[in-house]
């Protein structure tokens, strides 16, 4: 399955190439989930957003009031320092209280 979807996406470019070369490296930067940084290109593999300015954020839980950092993550549970809020699994709960995301509001501390 992986080498059709390989082949797919190179003939796609190839395709893409002959219209314009410009429009091609778009879209196979596109298509394969690639962004450039500063004249680096850095694999985007959870979806981050590398584009986000904003410092890293605190959330806290409206049930127990326990924390979570941005920052810190939990690496106990996988999620890795750095890991923002929007990439926590939906599926995640509070540690303290089992309380689901929604029930977390985003405080500065």
């Amino acid at each position: 399955m992986m080498n059709g979807c390989k082949l797919i996406l190179q003939w796609l470019t190839l395709l893409l190439f002959t219209l314009n070369s410009t429009l091609a490296s778009d879209a196979f930067n596109c298509i394969t989930n690639r962004i450039t940084i500063k004249d680096k290109t850095v694999s985007n593999t959870f979806g981050t957003d590398f584009s986000d300015d904003v410092g890293f954020q605190t959330w806290m839980c409206l049930i127990c009031g326990w924390i979570y950092d941005e920052a810190t993550g939990i690496p106990d549970e996988g999620i890795l320092p750095g890991t923002r809020w929007k990439d926590v699994p939906i599926n995640w709960t509070c540690p303290e209280c089992g309380a689901r995301k929604e029930d977390f509001e985003m405080i500065v501390i």
